[in-house]
């Protein structure tokens, strides 16, 4: 994989923890019942991944 892959990876996984917390708000606020253990560990994960991805563009890059 070169380093833009890593880049557009890290990318995608923060957006994923975002949605995943997005989606939990949303659901919570419109009353329909948040699963929060789900929306937890989508941003926990996502930021994790996304996070090293981030970091190997990073290191890649110099």
């Amino acid at each position: 994989m070169g380093p833009d892959s890593y880049l557009a990876f890290g990318i995608s996984m923060v957006v994923f923890a975002v949605t995943g917390l997005l989606v939990g708000v949303v659901f919570d606020l419109t009353g329909i019942g948040a699963n929060w253990t789900v929306s937890i560990t989508m941003a926990v994960c996502g930021t994790l991944m996304g996070a090293t991805a981030l970091a190997m563009w990073v290191r890649q890059r110099r």
